[in-house]
């Protein structure tokens, strides 16, 4: 008789092998300083520098998680990521005890953790600090409370448990708002199959409620001050105000070919066809054809499908009408990497599918490999095809930006801006000494610091176009910075300023003795005190 393999004999030792070689993996790499932060990155520590009970785009979470670590290491790259470490191992972790011990199934929950690992979109999330960070967290342990419910009828973990992760998920990214609905169709069918404790349904629609009233209260209330701009923007972001009604089939193969590089052609095949699978044994359960089954193999059927398929399948018909950016779909693949593995499984019954399944994750590990040993590999890419280049170079723009001041005639009376939210973070990260960056409105859509002081100390409301501002900074000099060096200056800078120059100057800048971005500056003088803010009706 074959001995039993060592990962099925001690599944916790190997899931936790496997959790700490990631986490010092990513937690390397967040401070080995191969990538700068991200805008949104840099944008989320600005934030965190001003506490908020909420913000134009997002709640309040982020900001202060990142204050939190930034507290403790400083206002650093590692400081602004090690929270996307913490999260991501964490979220290993609750994988574990979901599948392992809840369901007594380590062999899926270890297999699932390798899937996870190898997928960009969880490698990223385990080095990136973004919304999607705490939001993946909370949706996981949405799932694993909702696994709770059919337990004993008196525990009250998975009610608790569910308010908690809908609240914190709440204050994070608004994209929570899709779980209640979840979890209030998974009860309804658990109910229907007589699978649901007395009682249970109603204290979960509480649960559910008041989770969701303490996640939104802290950005409703920052917006009744701010004339409910987050819902407006969100509007607009959704493809709700002013877009074409007809539906656009182009852009179907890029939403798709997003999706199969976030998560890896091969997982996200196992995905959907795993996927079409179970909704086919729920169905045919549902309508009382499944034969005998184990409820609990039932419900993790059901909880998979429709933690996967209404959210993925969603952005996938929304992408017919406007423009989804790749992560919005990141919350569905939470159950998808659990298919991935029930899918890899299933194929491996045969020597056939074995060897698929092995090429594959050979295939996964080499990706892995290069995203953590990413800098190696951009050597060999073209900067064309490199998507790691807009990351870098922004510590060296700074230095130079700051030897551009000390070479002005009062270099003590120089202030920053951008026309750009995300430029305007990464200068405020990157500018020694970490000063407080403006973001001028030449006829952008809003952002956040539309709604902080602009450099006369004034916000909103706004003024009549064309009056004039003058505040403590009228007559700095400044250096207005760009991403886009080719365009000649904003026409209005000329009245911002008494003397500007033509067009921004070209500085490429290096990242580790090699090239970064290409990014633009203009050193202009004599501040007026007028701050355009021409597109405050775009959201």
């Amino acid at each position: 008789m074959p001995e039993t393999p060592f990962f099925l004999r001690r599944p916790g030792w190997c899931a936790l092998g496997i959790i700490v070689i990631t986490a010092l993996a990513r937690l390397w790499l967040a401070a080995s300083g191969q990538l700068d932060l991200a805008q949104d990155e840099a944008q989320y520590w600005d934030w965190s520098r001003r506490l908020q009970p909420g913000y134009y785009s997002k709640g309040p979470l982020i900001a202060w998680i990142i204050a939190f670590w930034t507290g403790i290491f400083g206002n650093t790259e590692l400081g602004v990521r090690f929270g996307a470490v913490v999260h991501n191992a964490a979220a290993q972790g609750l994988i574990y005890v979901w599948l392992a011990v809840l369901l007594q199934r380590p062999g899926l929950a270890l297999a699932t953790l390798l899937i996870a690992n190898t997928s960009p979109l969880f490698i990223a999330g385990g080095l990136l600090m973004t919304t999607d960070n705490p939001l993946l967290l909370c949706w996981l342990g949405g799932l694993v409370c909702l696994t709770g419910l059919t337990g004993r009828p008196e525990a009250a973990w998975p009610l608790w448990g569910l308010a908690g992760c809908v609240c914190l998920g709440l204050l994070g990214k608004y994209t929570m708002l899709a779980f209640p609905p979840l979890a209030l169709g998974y009860a309804w069918l658990l109910f229907r199959q007589g699978l649901l404790p007395a009682g249970k349904g109603r204290r979960l629609v509480l649960a559910l409620a008041a989770g969701t009233l303490l996640g939104l209260l802290p950005s409703l209330i920052w917006n009744a001050g701010n004339h409910f701009v987050t819902f407006r923007h969100l509007e607009t972001l959704a493809g709700l105000a002013g877009r074409e009604a007809l539906p656009r089939p182009d852009r179907l193969p890029e939403y798709l070919g997003s999706q199969a590089l976030l998560i890896l052609p091969w997982w996200l095949a196992l995905m959907l066809w795993q996927g079409f699978r179970q909704t086919r044994s729920c169905l045919a359960r549902l309508r009382g054809k499944g034969g005998e089954e184990e409820d609990g193999a039932f419900c993790l059927r059901l909880l998979l499908c429709l933690g996967f398929w209404p959210l993925w399948l969603f952005f996938l018909l929304w992408s017919l009408h406007s423009r989804v950016y790749p992560n919005w779909a990141a919350m569905s693949y939470v159950a998808g990497f659990v298919l991935a593995a029930q899918g890899a499984a299933a194929i491996r019954a045969s020597p056939r599918g074995r060897r698929l399944v092995a090429v594959c994750a050979a295939l996964s590990l080499a990706v892995s490999l290069a995203v953590h040993g990413q800098e190696g590999v951009s050597r060999l890419l073209p900067d064309s095809l490199n998507p790691a280049l807009r990351l870098k170079g922004w510590a060296d723009l700074g230095r130079k930006l700051d030897s551009v001041r000390l070479a002005m005639p009062r270099p003590e009376k120089v202030f920053f801006f951008s026309d750009a939210y995300d430029v305007t973070a990464a200068l405020a990260f990157y500018l020694p000494g970490q000063p407080v960056v403006y973001c001028a409105d030449f006829g952008r859509r809003r952002n956040q610091y539309d709604f902080w002081p602009d450099p006369n100390g004034k916000t909103p409301p706004e003024p009549e176009a064309g009056e004039d501002r003058s505040g403590p900074r009228a007559g700095w000099d400044a250096v207005y910075v760009t991403r886009t060096p080719g365009r000649a200056l904003p026409r209005k800078l000329r009245d911002m300023f008494r003397e500007t120059g033509d067009a921004p100057i070209a500085y490429p800048s290096l990242h580790r003795g090699r090239p970064g971005r290409v990014f633009g500056f203009a050193p202009v003088y004599g501040f007026t005190g007028l701050w355009p803010r021409s597109g405050q009706e775009k959201y």
